[in-house]
């Protein structure tokens, strides 16, 4: 099968490495510069006695060479380098999920709901990995269970998958036959015909509430919170980890190119300051 692009480049930018850089606080101080940047970046103080200290202009010499128009640009990098990192503090703070940004391992996180674990806390974990597992929404395209995104991992399908064929497993315990299906169980459309557990018709089953279901989602959701809860909680934080893939280009991208053009006055300085001490 042929990798695209989009799932090359998908690898390598997962929230939790964007969340190095958009939590820490210059990244936050940053998103304030495409607001306020050009007033402190180019007031006249600070662009004649801090940066710009060369008594020369370009218009007082005869030829320019590569590093007389880089140092001239050296405020110009500086600003745009602070509103593109800024842009990308505004999208990690408006698109990173909030697991992300809070806890920066699943197995913090995982405590953390463990310390707060209630049923209704795994279902809406559930339910939100769930409702993400159809191209589309459930109800209206039933047969899109199981398709793969760049922000739906077979990962974490994989995991999904196991949490539910194990729910819809247990939902119903034969004492007799405890490894094979009764025809009842056969009969509630849970198992295809040859007694494999149907997760997405489990998972459907969830989803829609329905009163005359209201018996098995309960026993399904049991079996979930008194067995499978810390695997819904790292399922959770794995699904977010790669969720919103635009969103997470895009900021990948404006910190990339913001960090470029901060690093390019720092080189220009570098570079001065080299050929000051050789003359």
């Amino acid at each position: 099968m042929k990798t695209t692009i989009g799932q090359r480049l998908n690898r390598f930018i997962p929230w939790s490495s964007i969340a190095s850089i958009g939590n820490s606080s210059p990244a936050r101080l940053t998103a304030l510069a495409p607001l306020i940047g050009y007033l402190i970046i180019y007031n006249q103080f600070i662009a004649e006695f801090f940066f710009l200290s060369n008594s020369g202009t370009a218009s007082d010499q005869p030829t320019l060479s590569v590093l007389d128009l880089l140092r001239d640009l050296k405020l110009t990098f500086l600003y745009f380098g602070l509103v593109f990192f800024g842009i990308g503090a505004i999208l990690y703070a408006f698109f990173a999920p909030r697991s992300i940004r809070k806890y920066k391992t699943p197995e913090e996180f995982v405590l953390a709901m463990g310390a707060a674990q209630t049923e209704w806390l795994i279902v809406d974990n559930l339910t939100r990995v769930g409702g993400a597992a159809w191209d589309g929404n459930w109800h209206n395209d039933p047969d899109s269970y199981g398709r793969t995104s760049l922000s739906f991992t077979e990962d974490t399908l994989y995991q999904l998958d196991a949490i539910l064929e194990h729910a819809g497993h247990n939902a119903f315990v034969d004492e007799e036959e405890p490894g094979k299906p009764t025809q009842d169980e056969l009969d509630t459309g849970f198992y295809n015909a040859l007694g494999n557990v149907m997760t997405d018709r489990v998972l459907e089953c969830i989803l829609s509430k329905r009163r005359v279901d209201r018996a098995l989602w309960h026993n399904a959701i049991g079996v979930i919170v008194d067995d499978r809860a810390r695997d819904v909680f790292y399922m959770a934080y794995s699904f977010d980890e790669w969720s919103k893939f635009g969103a997470r280009l895009s900021c990948s991208a404006m910190f990339i190119l913001g960090g470029v053009l901060l690093a390019i006055p720092t080189i220009i300085t570098s570079v001065e300051v080299v050929s000051q001490i050789g003359k």
